[in-house]
């Protein structure tokens, strides 16, 4: 398993092609944090439960309660929140991403402004941003119209939800993470991020920049 991209996948001759090839850059490693994350919390929880065999095998049923707590607490709490952080870092690898994208048009297109000079768009979320600068400056085709987008988008609504609600998802935002498969817990309606669901977030993500990075059908090699 790759966890980092060859550049003889991309067409490194085209702006769409470098960009999507330093989008994996960003992108390629985080497979590797979600597979290794599952690995140490499963190491962990497994290590807690015969720590309680041991100790309940001696007769320490004081010890062999409290490592049972630790991992109830790892397997019902501490494995979501593991989770929720990796997906902080990957919606942030991907808002920069195509803020690269866009630094990349830039670089080729003089007449472009900077992103951060792309003045109609402030108060947008950075993906929407980053979007309508691409559809202005990069051949007329909008990211949004991808087939995911509102996929996408709730996958960023997850990760804003986690930084600035603690995780509790207003009523208003529930159906749409229902919809795209992000769990929330009964009680308090917090958003409950598992290993599967990180995962499908993942290949998500990088399937749509795949796509999108290549509507012009220039960011991978031309097949001989």
């Amino acid at each position: 398993m790759n966890y980092f991209p060859s550049v003889e996948t991309f067409n490194m001759n085209s702006v769409d092609g470098r960009a999507l090839y330093l989008a994996h850059c960003d992108l390629d490693p985080i497979r590797a944090l979600i597979i290794h994350t599952r690995i140490a919390l499963n190491a962990t929880i497994e290590y807690f439960g015969d720590e309680a065999q041991k100790a309940g095998s001696s007769g320490d049923l004081y010890a062999e309660s409290n490592a049972m707590d630790i991992q109830s607490i790892f397997a019902s709490q501490v494995a979501s929140l593991n989770y929720e952080a990796v997906l902080l870092i990957l919606v942030s690898r991907l808002e920069e991403a195509l803020n690269t994208w866009c630094r990349c048009v830039h670089l080729k297109n003089s007449d472009s402004p900077e992103l951060k000079d792309y003045s109609p768009d402030r108060g947008y979320g950075a993906l929407e941003k980053a979007a309508n600068y691409l559809k202005a400056y990069a051949g007329g085709y909008s990211i949004k119209s991808d087939r995911a987008w509102e996929t996408i988008t709730a996958i960023r609504d997850t990760r804003n939800i986690i930084i600035h609600n603690g995780g509790r998802v207003k009523a208003e935002l529930r159906p749409k993470l229902e919809k795209h498969r992000i769990e929330m817990r009964e009680e308090d309606h917090s958003v409950y991020m598992d290993y599967d669901t990180l995962m499908w977030a993942y290949e998500e993500i990088l399937q749509f920049c795949d796509r999108v990075y290549n509507i012009r059908g220039q960011a991978f090699p031309e097949k001989q």
